[in-house]
């Protein structure tokens, strides 16, 4: 069985409710319908410390909550079948949760003075820029004309 179980790393990191806390999305190809597999058993550990967690289901996915933000973890999936029997750990994978900032894009309205536009919470600069990339020409569309000038401000959460 430990040859059908190949994990795909979907996401790193999805934002939750507590700034300290990360979330990774894992995902694998499931076991052939002969082998009678009931569920898996994913398992979370860190790199270099004692944490582990484990989630067991009967899909083909699961969302680890509640990580270090920037430490490493080692990922790896087994299945169970209908008589209780466990299938060899899949190979391991790595990600590491990135933290949380809150990106905010700022207009100027005066000397040093800036105006809040628009504000997310990711833990990814690319999308964060890619996001405010969009607002951007409605924002300047909405300048009418005027001399505009934005920026974007980030603050890492603890």
């Amino acid at each position: 069985m430990r040859n059908f179980l190949i994990i795909l790393l979907i996401a790193l990191l999805v934002a939750v409710g507590f700034a300290t806390c990360a979330e990774i999305k894992l995902a694998w190809n499931p076991n052939p319908v002969s082998e009678n597999v009931t569920s898996y058993e994913a398992r979370a550990a860190e790199v270099w410390g004692m944490q582990e967690v484990v989630l067991k289901t009967s899909a083909t996915s699961v969302t680890f909550t509640g990580l270090k933000p920037g430490v490493p973890y080692l990922f790896k999936v087994r299945a169970e079948n209908s008589l209780g029997l466990y299938s060899d750990f899949s190979d391991s994978v790595t990600g590491t949760p990135q933290a949380l900032a809150t990106y905010t894009l700022q207009k100027s309205i005066g000397l040093d003075q800036w105006e809040d536009r628009a504000s997310l919470v990711a833990a990814d600069n690319d999308l964060a820029v890619k996001l405010f990339e969009a607002l951007l020409p409605q924002l300047i569309k909405d300048a009418r004309g005027e001399r505009a000038f934005f920026r974007v401000r980030k603050v890492v959460l603890p």
